[in-house]
């Protein structure tokens, strides 16, 4: 994401206070990216090894759940993931750094991936309906998946998730 800092000062000339705001917001930057054929179907255990390099990172949130002063660096919340797809599934790779990794069952504080997967080939379709997430966690349970899921995910995902000494990785296979 790009950050914004932005400054706004307004003065009226009719002898009142002037009122000076300063601020900022993160602005996701989107883009189309192709998917690599996978060269053999992963194995689906949370287990990354024979992903390689994973391409794609994001060291800086688009937003922060609570506050700004309570992400401390990409060390405290980041990730890299990467796609690839063969004639049957999507698979994501992702590798999760956290230095306080939450996986004690505590609903609302447990980490866990979650993917939104948009199946629109255009924008005219309806994205009540062809939109769907998929989770994975160390410990993330039924309850959790159901209060956090967004629509109707396609029978046969596969998802596989490993808490690592500094965070957790996440594997998905999403049949097309």
């Amino acid at each position: 994401p790009v950050v914004l800092h932005w400054d706004s000062f307004y003065d009226s000339g009719k002898n009142t206070p002037s009122v000076e705001l300063a601020g900022q917001a993160t602005i996701p930057l989107d883009a189309i990216f192709d998917i690599a054929a996978a060269p053999h179907p992963p194995v689906i255990d949370g287990k990354l090894d024979e992903w390689g390099s994973l391409p794609f990172i994001v060291n800086q949130p688009a937003d922060v759940y609570t506050t700004v002063q309570a992400w401390k660096g990409p060390q405290d919340g980041s990730f890299r993931f990467g796609v690839s797809h063969d004639d049957q599934n999507l698979y994501v790779a992702v590798k999760t750094t956290d230095d306080e990794p939450r996986f004690d069952g505590w609903k609302y504080w447990e980490d866990f991936a979650i993917l939104l997967v948009d199946t629109r080939a255009t924008e005219k379709e309806d994205i009540k309906t062809s939109v769907f997430s998929v989770m994975a966690g160390p410990q993330l349970d039924a309850a959790q998946v159901e209060e956090y899921s967004t629509g109707k995910a396609p029978d046969g995902v596969k998802t596989s998730c490993v808490a690592t000494a500094d965070g957790f990785e996440s594997e998905f296979a999403i049949p097309l």
